[in-house]
């Protein structure tokens, strides 16, 4: 049974189609995960799906009583509220009020959250992160909309995750940058390859990359090309004009030119010991949570132990982006070994 029926999507911003006629079906069970480059409409198309934003043209069309929990990219909460509050938020009833709670303190301990009434507002980005993913999973859901979910979350979540949507039986649509993620968990790939076009490719991230190496292109490459992707927007493969046919007869050949990517000895060294890195790191931003707690009163303390926090969080964020762009280059390498 369909859950969700979209058709004929089409939505513009300024004067740039996101969305071009897409048309596409999901069915309980399915794991989409979306990717493009920035500003492309992954979240646009989370958000449509949720309701949240209007189509320009097109229908979005749900099965009647399907619930949807949405997780977005940067969880926002009332600062002066506590964690287990924004977590029951939108959760609770006076009739369940017992057991939701019970649950909710049970998650929060399993993912590091041991202070329940500690203010949102004095969070890391992380911790947010983490009070958000609860909140969305507390409650039974038939689509889960992520939006980046694995962003700030340290190894330990990230496999609770994994294993969790390993045991869901309902939709899934993950936007990520993660490879490793979408390898892991999801089943097929919608791609935003520009100028409103959304094509699907069956399988994982490395499924999908392996496909575009097969074709001369690189995820990211020229979108212009013909694709062996199912083509789910309006635009049929059929029209393509001749320069599109020329452009991506050039980009095949310049692609079969290319020397073939390879870690350097310092990236591949890296590479094999950044996870750990990150690790030390979310661990000394623990440490220090637990020791700002135990100098609240001590503001000369409090006001060193602040600054050190913030230092980690930057080193965690920079580690964070390089793990990315380090996981992303040995996607390409294991494509073109194909």
């Amino acid at each position: 049974m369909n859950l969700i029926n979209i058709e004929d999507l089409t939505k513009i911003y300024a004067e740039r189609k996101l969305f071009d006629g897409a048309s596409f079906s999901l069915q309980d069970g399915e794991k989409i995960g979306v990717i493009g480059i920035n500003g492309t409409g992954k979240t646009t198309l989370l958000r449509m799906i949720m309701g949240e934003e209007e189509t320009d043209e097109g229908t979005v069309t749900t099965a009647n009583h399907v619930v949807m929990r949405y997780l977005p990219q940067h969880p926002e909460f009332e600062p002066e509220k506590s964690s287990l509050e924004c977590v029951l938020e939108g959760n609770v009833t006076e009739e369940n009020r017992w057991s939701v709670e019970s649950d909710a303190r049970a998650m929060m301990m399993r993912l590091g959250i041991k202070d329940f009434m500690q203010p949102a507002g004095q969070l890391s980005g992380g911790q947010r992160k983490r009070l958000a993913l609860i909140s969305v999973l507390l409650s039974p859901a038939d689509i889960l909309l992520l939006d980046e979910p694995t962003n700030n979350l340290d190894i330990a979540t990230l496999t609770i995750l994994e294993d969790y949507l390993d045991r869901y039986d309902g939709i899934v649509v993950t936007v990520s940058h993660d490879r490793y993620f979408l390898d892991r968990t999801m089943k097929r790939i919608f791609a935003f390859e520009g100028d409103g076009k959304l094509k699907q490719y069956e399988g994982g991230y490395t499924d999908y990359v392996n496909r575009l190496a097969a074709e001369g292109r690189t995820p990211g490459g020229n979108i212009a090309a013909r694709s062996a992707g199912a083509d789910i927007s309006g635009n049929s493969q059929n029209q393509k004009s001749e320069e599109s046919v020329i452009e991506k007869n050039d980009s095949t050949a310049t692609w079969k030119q290319k020397k073939k990517l390879k870690f350097s000895y310092k990236e591949q060294k890296e590479y094999e010991t950044i996870e750990d890195d990150i690790a030390a790191l979310e661990q000394k931003l623990e440490d220090l949570d637990n020791e700002m707690a135990a100098n609240a009163t001590n503001a000369a303390k409090l006001r060193e132990l602040v600054e050190e926090k913030e230092n980690a969080e930057k080193m965690l964020e920079e580690k964070m982006d390089r793990w990315e762009y380090l996981e992303e280059l040995a996607a390409k390498i294991a494509g073109q070994q194909s």
